[in-house]
């Protein structure tokens, strides 16, 4: 179980306690048991979950909102089969603050769809990553044209992010206007980069 949780990014303090980042904000929980097949909310997300239900904080859509909904939107016309993503839409709903852009909420969606964890926004050191994927050992990134034009500055952050996560990670850059394009070829593409 401990090595689960390492692999998993969650840390191990001893005498059986974990700090489990919140599936929504990234906030650590302090728990004695952890498992793969829970999902973890910090008390204050909980809170905010509950009051939007009970109709006691306003359901108007902030700018994240809009941004998710745009890209729920986007993968419904790539898809022809949307029900299968319901429950991934749900997953990923959740977390709609911390998807920088219409394809990163993409891309979350399609990555939950196919069953696979994933911790966006995971910070690693003095960076942050879209996305990691612990089960697989991959940060995944989404490369839009304007943040992502340096390639010496990403050559850089991707050695100190192998460094601290070690050498049998595999940092992967996805151009954004390929999830665009198909966001189902870049998840298939992502899941062969494990073959290599």
């Amino acid at each position: 179980m401990i090595d689960e949780a390492l692999q998993d990014g969650v840390t191990y303090c001893g005498r059986n306690i974990y700090l489990i980042p919140c599936e929504i904000c990234g906030e650590l929980i302090k728990r004695t048991q952890y498992s793969r097949k829970r999902t973890y909310i910090c008390d204050s997300c909980k809170k905010i979950i509950k009051e939007k239900k009970e109709g006691k904080k306003p359901d108007t859509d902030s700018r994240h909102d809009k941004r998710f909904n745009c890209a729920v939107e986007k993968v419904k016309k790539q898809v022809k089969n949307f029900d299968k993503y319901d429950k991934a839409v749900r997953v990923a709903r959740t977390r709609a603050y911390q998807y920088a852009s219409i394809p990163e909420a993409m891309l979350a969606i399609e990555l939950l769809k196919n069953k696979l964890k994933i911790i966006p926004q995971q910070k690693i050191g003095k960076y942050k990553a879209d996305f990691v994927i612990p089960s697989m050992k991959f940060v995944v990134e989404v490369d839009g044209e304007l943040y992502h034009s340096d390639l010496g500055k990403e050559a850089e952050r991707d050695f100190y992010i192998n460094r601290t996560l070690g050498f049998d990670w595999k940092v992967v850059h996805i151009p954004a206007r390929y999830i665009l394009e198909d966001v189902t070829k870049v998840t298939k593409y992502i899941l062969k980069c494990k073959e290599i």
